[in-house]
């Protein structure tokens, strides 16, 4: 316990030298937006201390949420405006928006500390009080048929994604080849096929199940192949990430050990590269386009990186014309556009285009056309928050958010694998909530994502030994 807490103490001492140099460098730098950037140094040292409150209290756990999460808002609210400060890159295109830093940070620094209240509301569990995971919980016969209805509803997904990719023009050989061969030619006329595509996220849960309950290791390999190829040349760069942290957390929870302080910065670094040459990659994959590997560097390695985390940017502007210009949006994104996000279009063909959406007029008021039609970018959840209520909106809903995070870890607790696969998809999940702020999606891919579950954890119920078998 006593060697935890020094990493513990370690770990939050090197946050703060971090802090500390990057205030150095900013006070001796020529630069433009020097108070905005002391500003936003001074609210990471804030943030921090808050943060380290909590890990004290009962988020010292690496696998807790609590990290991930932070260290995402970090990136797109601290980490990344002072990078793009010094290197002159604070604006969208010809739109400024800087005028919005201040009175954005602070608001990230109070819906952030409403995030950590409504996160420590419960106690949470100690890593050396959870119970073993239960071993041969089902009869052979009845893992094997597990595996096998796993296997059905994984081969629907992958049918699926491979109607949908080949509806889009793409060769079976360029699918599986990640572009490098076949051939794609671009159809343009896809709207009739969009709400069919969301069951391709039925792969993802049955093949957590089969990687557990099979002894096939010919299958797993197979299956993971291909699930990986399918999501990767979708462009799908967070379902691959949640299903690598899934695997981990699947593995170390099962094993109930803790990664070793090197392993889990080579798992991070490798994460960082692979979002770095898939944000590469992306375009050409998507449009056919031959990829130049020839011009892949560390410059590119940053600028994915950037694409990524630069979504402060939208929500500067966002905070600059509401409520001063545009009124808030009271709940249409969250509820009404979440609510019929799940109307087919088959069913109602004048359904609005995506473009239309609550999110993307928004944005396009707050900075310009050129952020949501050509750039394609987001804005954190927060955002969406801001956007329908205001600073009330954003301190009720991440303090509703910290609370849902503290609460799921009651799954992984569990000695129970159908929990620990629900909680361990979770996990990778919240980088899509924090870094997408737009709830009919999200609650969309959060639905199919989670629907085999609910089959799965049926069926499975029914094979406990000591109960039907």
């Amino acid at each position: 316990m006593l060697k935890f807490t020094k990493k513990i103490l370690l770990y939050i001492n090197m946050l703060y030298f971090l802090g500390i140099f990057l205030l150095i460098k900013i006070l001796f730098a020529t630069i433009d937006y020097k108070y905005e950037s002391i500003f936003i140094i001074a609210s990471y040292f804030i943030a921090i201390t808050i943060y380290s409150i909590a890990i004290f209290k009962d988020g010292s756990e690496i696998f807790y949420p609590i990290h991930f999460v932070t260290i995402l808002y970090l990136c797109i609210f601290i980490f990344c405006p002072i990078y793009l400060i010094f290197e002159g890159r604070t604006g969208i295109k010809d739109t400024y928006v800087m005028d919005g830093c201040i009175k954005s940070t602070a608001i990230f620094l109070v819906s952030y500390g409403a995030f950590i209240g409504g996160y420590l509301t419960i106690k949470a569990p100690k890593f050396n009080e959870f119970e073993n995971v239960i071993k041969e919980e089902l009869s052979e016969g009845f893992r094997q048929r597990l595996i096998l209805l796993c296997l059905s509803i994984w081969l629907l997904g992958m049918l699926i994604n491979l109607y949908s990719l080949i509806k889009n023009g793409m060769s079976i050989s360029y699918i599986f080849s990640l572009g490098q061969g076949g051939s794609y030619k671009i159809n343009e006329n896809l709207s009739n096929i969009s709400f069919i595509s969301n069951f391709g996220y039925f792969m993802v849960i049955p093949w957590l199940y089969i990687l557990h309950y099979s002894n096939r290791k010919i299958l797993k390999l197979i299956i993971t192949f291909i699930t990986a190829s399918l999501y990767l040349i979708r462009g799908f760069r967070f379902i691959i990430i949640i299903m690598v942290l899934a695997f981990i957390l699947c593995y170390y929870r099962k094993k109930k050990r803790h990664p070793k302080m090197h392993t889990v910065i080579i798992v991070f670094t490798m994460l960082l590269m692979f979002i770095s040459i898939m944000g590469y990659m992306r375009h050409g994959l998507r449009t056919g386009e031959e990829i130049n590997w020839g011009s892949f560097n560390i410059k590119q390695i940053l600028y994915a990186l950037e694409t990524n985390f630069n979504i402060y940017k939208p929500f500067y502007g966002l905070v600059t014309h509401y409520p001063s210009l545009y009124s808030y949006t009271l709940g249409k994104s969250m509820i009404w556009e979440t609510l019929t996000h799940f109307i087919p279009r088959a069913i109602w063909p004048n359904k609005p285009l995506a473009k239309y959406s609550t999110v993307a007029i928004a944005m396009k008021n707050s900075t310009s056309d050129f952020t949501y039609d050509t750039a394609a970018m987001a804005w954190p959840n927060l955002g969406e928050y801001y956007m329908e209520f205001g600073i009330i909106g954003c301190i009720i809903f991440m303090f509703v958010f910290g609370f849902i995070l503290k609460k799921i870890i009651l799954l992984y607790k569990s000695n129970n694998m159908d929990d620990i696969i629900l909680y361990s998809i979770f996990f990778g999940f919240v980088m899509q909530i924090v870094t997408r702020g737009y709830s009919p999606i999200t609650v969309g891919l959060l639905l199919f994502l989670y629907a085999p579950a609910l089959v799965i954890r049926m069926y499975s119920k029914k094979g406990r030994i000591g109960k039907n078998e």
